[in-house]
């Protein structure tokens, strides 16, 4: 097993990687994921400051910190921001899926922007209503623009408690910028995840759900002009969105189960 959960730990965990992967996220959700992130990573450290030097890095404890982790976040956050957070750690551990993103990109991309022939159903009134409230609220597909060099400056600038105890020498040894190679990787996630999420957490349910499975609709299209065994793949990725407890249950559900920060 790579030790990417390790690596998601180590970017999720940081002040100064904030914006870089929560801008415009509710504030809660944010300190409930750092604060998630950095009691794991804790634990990995088992009270020393030499990540290399003092954690352990069997298959055992790795896949007890995956686990653990993920089982907090869904508990609270829901399955929509697991999913998100898993494909960061896909992406952190390269894992290629950019045929099966472009599939749904393209589609809804053509969707937004009401590219009427390119669909094998037609756009009713209520859709154009959806895609409407979508462009009201300022959701879109959008490419996350990559700078490292001001990704370094806010590593090398930064001073919150938590931030300077990762910043230790003997933390990463002589890799003064290892979150900063991790955060290079994770950054490539696919933009539609991201509207996903957004649309999940601003539409209702039925609207939510009319535009997934408008998409699958399309893809299922897509495969008897021109069968393709990604497209269904990348239908099997839509449907889980489809399979998701209520909101109002998540909400019930993470009452429940929600740590202390």
């Amino acid at each position: 097993m790579r030790h990417s959960i390790d690596e998601l730990l180590i970017i999720l965990s940081l002040d100064c990687f904030t914006k870089y992967l929560w801008e415009g996220e509710k504030e809660s959700e944010i300190a409930f994921i750092k604060s998630t992130a950095r009691q794991e990573f804790k634990i990995i450290l088992d009270g020393e400051d030499n990540y290399f030097m003092n954690a352990d890095f069997s298959p055992t404890r790795l896949k007890k910190t995956q686990d653990d982790f993920y089982e907090k976040i869904s508990e609270s956050l829901g399955e929509i921001k697991t999913y998100y957070i898993k494909e960061i750690q896909n992406k952190i551990e390269e894992k290629s899926s950019s045929n099966i993103d472009f599939i749904i990109t393209s589609i809804l991309s053509d969707l937004l922007w009401l590219t009427h022939e390119e669909f094998s159903q037609p756009i009713d009134y209520e859709l154009l209503e959806i895609i409407s409230k979508i462009d009201s609220l300022g959701i879109s597909i959008q490419e996350t623009e990559i700078d490292r060099e001001e990704i370094k400056r806010d590593w090398t600038r930064a001073d919150s408690e938590w931030d300077l105890f990762m910043k230790k020498k003997s933390m990463f040894e002589d890799i003064d910028n290892f979150p900063c190679l991790i955060l290079y990787r994770a950054l490539k996630i696919n933009p539609t995840l991201k509207f996903i999420e957004k649309c999940h957490e601003n539409l209702q349910e039925t609207e939510f759900f009319k535009i997934i499975n408008f998409v699958i609709l399309e893809i299922e299209a897509q495969e008897k002009i021109k069968p393709n065994e990604l497209n269904e793949i990348a239908k099997t990725h839509l449907e889980r969105y489809i399979k998701l407890p209520s909101k109002s249950q998540q909400k019930n559900r993470g009452r429940q189960g929600r740590p202390q920060i």
